[in-house]
């Protein structure tokens, strides 16, 4: 009777450390505009329908649907705002306000587009944020830019490829072959991870997300 009460007892704990894990699993961001059809899914993939106010963690993708968009605000202040069908995932964030500059900013885009502002990890350490594309990976120098994924026709018209434009300030994108800057008023287009990274109309990507997208989130941002 004792050793059942005891395995009783342990199982238990257990079971309430995981709960305890769970209900305290540290949020990297929340939503703060979402259409209909929003959701979340997490790293055992399950998916939940987001919100206004939703809460997203570290392995969280962010979905779209075919005609509603997000605006996300992460821990430092970063704003991102994706377009309608998109998937952006969090792959590696950590952000303490005491200690900015040790902040980890690594995520992907997976489907769609989105353009978003930096936050105090990209302006305290560059090195630090990386935004994931299947054929390339774009770095900041504080900024604000946009990347959008084109295939099959997604793109009323734009060559296949990653698209990328800058806004404000700089980026660095990154292919299997080469590196180069982009600066303000500038875009370019990455092909293939192989392939060189080509120049493109300043005018193809502009697009304006909504209001709250361009109000800070974070003092000094």
């Amino acid at each position: 009777m004792h050793v059942v009460k005891k395995a009783i007892s342990i199982a238990a704990l257990v079971a309430a450390a995981f709960v305890s894990q769970s209900a305290y699993a540290e949020a990297v961001g929340t939503i703060k505009k979402a259409g209909p059809l929003v959701s979340i899914r997490h790293p055992d993939q399950h998916v939940s329908l987001a919100s206004e106010g939703s809460a997203f963690e570290q392995g969280d993708v962010v979905l779209t649907g075919k005609t509603t968009d997000a605006t996300l605000v992460m821990a430092d202040g970063q704003v991102v705002y994706l377009k309608p069908n998109s998937a952006f995932r969090i792959d590696n964030y950590k952000f303490a306000a005491v200690a900015p500059e040790e902040g980890v900013s690594f995520t992907s885009i997976l489907k769609g587009g989105l353009r978003t502002v930096s936050g105090l990890i990209g302006k305290k350490n560059h090195d630090n944020y990386a935004l994931k594309t299947p054929t390339a990976t774009i770095g900041i120098r504080g900024t604000d830019y946009s990347a959008m994924l084109c295939g099959n026709g997604s793109c009323d018209g734009l060559e296949d490829g990653v698209h990328v434009f800058v806004y404000d300030g700089h980026i660095v994108v990154s292919d299997d072959t080469v590196s180069q800057d982009i600066n303000t008023n500038e875009g370019a287009i990455i092909k293939k991870a192989t392939d060189a990274i080509t120049p493109m109309d300043s005018g193809v990507m502009h697009f304006t997300p909504p209001v709250e997208f361009f109000t800070p989130k974070h003092p000094g941002c």
